[in-house]
């Protein structure tokens, strides 16, 4: 399978982390300590999306089936992609806002 640095290295290594955080606040502000955040370490495979079936569920999901008929969905539908299917193996997540010391 060709593709892009990141799938050659994955393909080599298949050893990936998912971060997933959200930040209320300004950085100036103390409620910008309220971060939640979570990690997932686990293994990826790589599938192609060949034929754009994938694209087009999440297109058909996210943005509407009405969607799918735009020229512009069209083009990004046909693009060479590829879905990275990760299985979990550890997980780790924060809430700094449940910290009493965190809020005033």
């Amino acid at each position: 399978m060709k593709g892009s640095r990141k799938v050659r290295n994955i393909q080599k290594n298949s050893d990936v982390s998912l971060v997933i955080d959200t930040v209320e606040g300004k950085p100036e502000d103390i409620s910008y300590l309220n971060a939640k955040a979570v990690i997932v370490d686990g293994k990826a495979k790589i599938r192609g999306d060949d034929n754009g079936s994938f694209a087009k569920k999440m297109y058909a999901r996210y943005a509407g089936k009405n969607s799918l008929s735009n020229p512009m969905v069209q083009y990004s539908i046909n693009q060479p992609r590829y879905v990275l299917v990760i299985k979990p193996i550890k997980f780790v997540s924060w809430d700094l806002g449940k910290i009493a010391n965190m809020k005033q």
